[in-house]
């Protein structure tokens, strides 16, 4: 079997125009929730989360501009903080939802990465997974299954659990260390502004459990979500993925220090609501770069979780925010092609299909242990080039999948 994925042969082999039809994908429906507590509040790793409960989910108040995203108090990430796909396991078993309705496990960053290839063939990555034996009494009942109708689904050829997708942090940024922080910092300014809060705390977060189905892989997507809309949540109109239908409502105007809390019950996903700056640009070729990398990778990112609208906040080189608009999912594809940048979600999606039959073939030749998918970037020749599949030395992922089932009680 081959360790390789060689992305420029598949996109070569399939052209935008030859994916119109793409692959079957469902609308997510949440499953579970989870509020992560913001660091210091006397709680630390896995304590800071708590399943099942939607407080830091709070509603969007449209900023007053022009405002400086300088301005305030920023609390930053700190170095240690978790991104272990324990966390789904974890959300899961508070919700009640067995691992047997997904055959992939893993946070939409991984996926983001996947499918977002075609989008931009130059930007490495890497992706750690597992895939668990299945116990004897499961792998027995699925050699006679798979006997009986002559197929294992999603691309394995032998009986296994879910494929556990690992997030592995990795530095992209090339520039100045200064920028990344002051661009990060600002991002998070950008979403206290939309939401009422005087201090920017990137160490808590709220995120959703969602059940999706792209082509075969029926996944447990863990998605960290901004906001939501108040407007849609008491009753206005939606249709979900955020078609034509779904329009911007007339948000709250946020008043100097005011405080915004969440409702009663957990909005619904035609609320959510994805929070993006950018620089506005000044020149025509700023605004290609706009359509052509940055739309792209918003309507992945959205798209996957099935938040149907996004929030852009516009600053300039100054870090002031001048103005923000509300724009439908649906529409960042039209938007871009209106405007020369032409780009094909479904290809991305034909693409991130055939990925992941690839990596669990891989993971269920291997079961049990530690794998490293890994993109380089572009060949030599400026074409995509490979996903490798290599095995991690001593890696830990196996074990701590397995602790954290029977922590959970859903290990055999």
């Amino acid at each position: 079997m081959a360790k390789f994925f060689e992305a420029g042969a598949w996109l070569a082999g399939n052209p935008a125009q030859s994916c119109s039809s793409g692959v079957h994908v469902s609308q997510p429906a949440p499953i579970g929730c989870w509020t992560k507590a913001a660091a210091g509040g006397g709680s630390d790793g896995a304590h800071r989360y708590r399943f099942g409960d939607h407080s830091g989910l709070l509603p969007y108040v449209q900023p007053q501009t022009p405002a400086s995203l300088d301005a305030g108090e920023y609390v930053a990430k700190g170095t240690d903080e978790e991104f272990g796909v324990e966390t789904l396991i974890r959300a899961a078993a508070a919700a009640g939802a067995s691992l047997d309705m997904c055959n992939v496990v893993t946070y939409r960053n991984n996926l983001n990465k996947i499918f977002g290839l075609p989008f931009d063939t130059k930007v490495a990555w890497t992706v750690d997974a597992c895939l668990l034996p299945a116990p004897a009494s499961d792998a027995a009942a699925a050699t006679a299954s798979i006997a009986a109708t002559g197929s294992s689904g999603a691309g394995s050829s032998a009986p296994a659990g879910p494929l556990f997708l690992d997030i592995v942090q990795q530095e992209d940024w090339t520039g100045d260390p200064a920028d990344r922080d002051r661009f990060m910092k600002w991002g998070y300014r950008f979403e206290a502004l939309c939401t009422g809060q005087q201090v920017a705390d990137a160490s808590s977060e709220f995120g959703l459990l969602l059940r999706t189905r792209i082509a075969q892989h029926r996944i447990f997507l863990g998605a960290e979500i901004d906001c939501y809309d108040p407007a849609v949540a008491n009753g206005s109109s939606s249709n979900g993925r955020g078609g034509k239908e779904q329009q911007a409502a007339q948000p709250t105007v946020q008043q100097p220090g005011q405080q915004q809390h969440p409702q009663q019950q957990l909005p619904p996903l035609a609320a959510m609501l994805e929070l993006k700056t950018y620089r506005k640009p000044s020149h025509p070729q700023q605004w290609r770069t706009v359509h052509r990398y940055k739309h792209p990778k918003w309507w992945l990112q959205s798209f996957l979780a099935g938040v149907p609208r996004l929030a852009l906040g516009a600053r300039d080189e100054r870090g002031i925010l001048l103005g923000v608009d509300i724009v439908a999912t649906a529409d960042l594809p039209r938007i871009s092609a209106q405007n020369g940048a032409r780009w094909s979600g479904n290809q991305a999606l034909v693409f991130g299909d055939s990925v992941l039959v690839w990596m669990r073939a891989q993971a269920a030749a291997q079961p049990g242990v530690h794998l490293r998918f890994s993109y380089d970037g572009e060949s030599g020749s400026g074409a995509a080039g490979a996903i490798h599949c290599s095995t991690v030395e001593g890696g830990t992922l196996p074990g701590r999948i397995q602790s954290c089932l029977r922590e959970c009680g859903l290990a055999p």
